[in-house]
């Protein structure tokens, strides 16, 4: 992940928080709202990082001189995966097009449109997004990153499967999108401890590890607090409608498909660094 994608992706969090703050002291503006519609900017971006992301993720693969591996499979199915995901962000593009839901997802789908992901029960969706957003994406690297010699982390290295381990700025990257929820609504609170748990271990560990961390790293964290205070302050705009999702799907998506993309051979060190 290169300097510029890292302060591209800080850059557009910051616009993020001054939407917040400037719909909060001018409700009438409905900015944020125009932001989160359905197929509004955020939306079509998630479905455009997913399907651009996904298509370089295959031709990577497929450009790839070396012998065949888990890492081109990886590639490939995470690639096919992130363009399945762009055709449900936009419900397969039912809303430009035009065309009506078929019986069965006007009775099944909870928002009666031709997508997969809404057939789900949302609780069990957010929690199954969650778990790994949290665990796989934050405390496993920040406990990784920690403690390099932990069993799991042994285990990877022997498999030479470290080069999937996301760094600590990938978590804290995704702690920073994850800032956008509603705070205050009983459904999220468990959302909400969870990521302050992260956001706590991620300090203690960073603090007991200081002398690798960067200045960008300290500089991220701060900034989480940013969004966390700003998010807590805007919470009850979340109660008034479901703007959370799309901005936070964005940059999820964001983040992941960088990190995907730089993946490169399956061999890496057993000590990680900061960086991603």
């Amino acid at each position: 992940m290169t300097s510029f994608v890292q302060r591209f992706y800080i850059l557009n969090v910051f616009i993020a928080f001054m939407l917040l703050i400037a719909t909060k002291l001018w409700p009438e503006s409905r900015i944020l709202l125009k932001a989160t519609i359905e197929n509004g900017p955020y939306e079509v971006a998630t479905a455009l990082i997913l399907l651009f992301g996904g298509i370089a993720l295959i031709i990577k693969a497929i450009a790839n001189k070396a012998p065949k591996n888990l890492l081109t499979l990886a590639q490939v199915s995470l690639g096919f995966l992130c363009i399945v995901g762009a055709g449900e962000e936009i419900s397969w593009g039912q809303h430009w097009l035009q065309f009506e839901s078929s019986d069965f997802f006007q009775q099944h789908n909870q928002q009666q449109e031709t997508n997969l992901h809404n057939l789900m029960d949302p609780v069990l969706f957010s929690t199954l997004i969650n778990i790994v957003i949290y665990g796989g994406f934050t405390l496993i690297p920040f406990l990784h990153w920690a403690f390099p010699n932990n069993p799991m982390s042994q285990k990877l290295q022997e498999k030479k499967l470290l080069t999937f381990m996301p760094g600590i700025r990938v978590a804290i990257f995704l702690m920073l999108a994850n800032c956008f929820h509603g705070w205050l609504i009983p459904a999220t609170y468990s959302d909400s401890i969870v990521l302050i748990c992260c956001w706590l271990l991620g300090c203690c560990v960073m603090f007991r590890q200081r002398t690798r961390v960067e200045s960008f790293d300290w500089f991220a964290m701060g900034f989480c607090i940013a969004g966390f205070v700003i998010c807590l302050l805007v919470a009850d705009i979340f109660k008034h409608a479901n703007l959370q999702y799309e901005i936070r799907e964005c940059f999820t998506a964001f983040v992941i498909v960088v990190w995907a993309l730089g993946w490169k051979e399956l061999d890496q060190p057993a000590i990680p660094q900061s960086d991603p």
